[in-house]
């Protein structure tokens, strides 16, 4: 069976959640005997377009190089990747095609592969297909509303230089094509109970999701024992320095505490962002807090012996976390927010706040310090939550492949998979009856033509999910 992957970027151009899953679940399955091929988007840009093809980690990757001007915009349509991905389907000639993300490759992949007679698998692993912001975070404060008018176009619209009327018309064109990738999928995907709850209450077209933990794509030793430091309390956050993770409102919870004495804060990983950086270090003065800079997945267990508990306060709606996972390995027990699948996968390994709340984190923070035999219980715990191997979710997703090549693409939009959206209506589209995918292609079509770039947007921070200038 020859799988191919579909994904915004992949290593060594990008090391995300995304990419980190995936490249570990190609060297599973074909461990397994199935053959992986990657199609990526790229940050880099060709003059005309191109398709840079190399090997990684035994894998051929075709990444696709968009043309200049080509960025990150509500509707999400760049030319040069239909132009590109037809002639490498052909070429390649997959099995069944897994597509990851619709950022920097194009919102009619499935669309495309359906045409092409290819079953597509479709893997929901954050909210952008729920979000044009793609992690529903505005100011700090998580967005909890259905896609639509109301909620999205005072949110959304100073973020693009649109007019209003352009703007709108961008989102119309944005939920009906998702809307459609999702209802052509064989099979959608989600990592956990609390991201198919939520996508499902905002996005009732995904309601076929199926739930399939990622699985550890790590390596790491079963238990690692803390160093032999008693005194302070030691706390570790790795990952990327966004605020969105939420390493601000840590520092804001051990300032707040005013215990600097009696505990010691460490951070690893990098920040894209050097004035969020400044921020955290000026946050971070006087306190006893290490910036350890960027680290290695080989550097985790030496991490795991520096820390007692990590603590992941994160901002956005996790769907799963690696970071957990890493954690859960290292035998450490953790403090998580209550936002998304952390809460629900720390079980008693851990402990939960609100997200956002830096003066409930400091709470929880002091009661480990006068409550240290609680470290004792959680970590125990930690060391027996060990989540399920990569090996056992390669095999779990091979037999989804093996269905959806029996069952083949659909032969046409399954009608009780997907109504009009309240875009098209309100912009006054007309709806065919019946509705079809051909059907759709032209409103596709009329829509775009109907409004105009003022500038291209800029691209987006793929760390952050934060429009960049």
């Amino acid at each position: 069976m020859k799988i191919a992957h579909l994904l915004p970027t992949y290593p060594p151009e990008f090391h995300g959640g995304i990419e980190m899953y995936t490249e570990a679940t190609c060297s599973a399955l074909q461990r397994l005997g199935e053959e992986c091929v990657v199609i990526a988007g790229s940050e880099r840009r060709a003059a005309a377009g191109a398709v840079d093809t190399g090997e990684h980690a035994g894998v051929r990757v075709h990444r696709i190089l968009r043309r200049p001007g080509e960025n990150y915009a509500v509707d999400v349509s760049f030319p040069t990747v239909m132009e590109k991905l037809p002639d490498l389907l052909e070429s390649e000639r997959p099995d069944v095609a897994h597509v990851h993300h619709w950022m920097n490759l194009d919102s009619e992949i499935v669309a495309l592969l359906t045409r092409h007679g290819i079953p597509a698998v479709v893997t929901l692993h954050d909210l952008f297909s729920t979000c044009p912001r793609f992690f529903r975070v505005v100011d700090g404060q998580f967005c909890e509303r259905s896609f639509g008018f109301e909620a999205c176009i005072p949110c959304g619209s100073g973020l693009y230089v649109y007019e209003t009327h352009d703007f709108e018309l961008e989102l119309a064109v944005r939920e009906l094509a998702l809307r459609r990738e999702l209802a052509l999928a064989r099979c959608v995907i989600v990592p956990s109970e609390s991201q198919r709850e939520f996508v499902e209450r905002v996005l009732p077209e995904a309601a076929r999701m199926t739930v399939l933990p990622h699985g550890n794509a790590r390596s790491l030793p079963a238990r690692v024992e803390p160093l032999d430091r008693p005194g302070r309390l030691r706390l570790g956050f790795w990952g990327n320095l966004v605020d969105s993770k939420g390493p601000r409102v840590l520092l804001e919870a051990v300032r707040g505490l005013g215990r600097s004495a009696d505990l010691e804060l460490h951070f690893w990983g990098g920040s894209p962002d050097p004035a969020f950086r400044a921020r955290l270090e000026e946050l971070a003065t006087g306190l006893p807090v290490t910036f350890h800079g960027s680290f290695t997945p080989d550097d985790l267990p030496a991490i795991g012996r520096q820390i007692e508990v990590a603590v992941f306060p994160t901002l956005c709606f996790e769907s799963y976390s690696f970071v957990l996972d890493e954690a859960l390995l290292l035998g450490l027990p953790a403090i998580v927010s209550d936002r998304g699948a952390l809460s629900e996968r720390v079980g008693d390994a851990g402990w939960t706040v609100p997200a956002g709340d830096s003066v409930a984190l400091a709470a929880r923070i002091e009661q480990l310090l006068d409550h240290r035999d609680e470290l004792v219980a959680r970590g125990a715990s930690a060391a027996l939550r060990r989540p399920s191997t990569i090996e056992a979710h390669a095999r779990c997703l091979r037999d989804v492949y093996r269905e959806a090549i029996e069952i083949g693409p659909p032969s046409e939009l399954p009608p009780e998979r997907f109504r009009m959206t309240q875009f098209v209506t309100r912009l006054g589209g007309e709806i065919p009856d019946p509705l079809s995918s051909a059907a759709i292609d032209e409103i596709l079509l009329e829509l775009r033509g109907r409004y105009r770039r003022i500038i291209p947007p800029p691209p987006t921070d793929m760390t952050t999910g934060e429009i960049t200038s």
